[in-house]
């Protein structure tokens, strides 16, 4: 596959970046999902996510990403390494962010 090309920057405040971010299933996602859990905002294709799941393997790594070709590719790339303690989402971070802060069931 190609290099996914996406506009570089988009606008957060528009409608259709505006949606309900969907939950993530911790326990789905991550092989342990107790391992404390790195947010980066902004994750692009991912490439810090995996280069930190190889380097501190006892952390999981959450991306998130406001343009979808990238979180898919971040994903495909994860699986394609095998790392099961880095994925990405879609969302825009202010959407996000405290929905995912309300849902994890110890401080961050």
């Amino acid at each position: 596959m190609g290099r996914v090309r996406v506009h570089q920057h988009v606008n957060p405040l528009s409608p259709f970046y505006r949606q309900e971010p969907q939950a993530i299933e911790l326990d789905r996602v991550f092989d342990d999902a107790s391992r404390p859990l790195l947010l980066d905002i902004g994750c692009a294709r991912g490439r810090f996510l995996l280069r930190m799941a190889s380097a501190q393997p006892d952390w999981n790594y959450l991306g998130v990403e406001i343009r979808e070709p990238l979180v898919t590719e971040a994903n495909r790339l994860a699986v394609g390494a095998a790392i099961r303690r880095a994925c990405a989402a879609s969302a825009t971070p202010s959407e996000y962010w405290p929905r995912a802060t309300r849902a994890r069931p110890r401080p961050l």
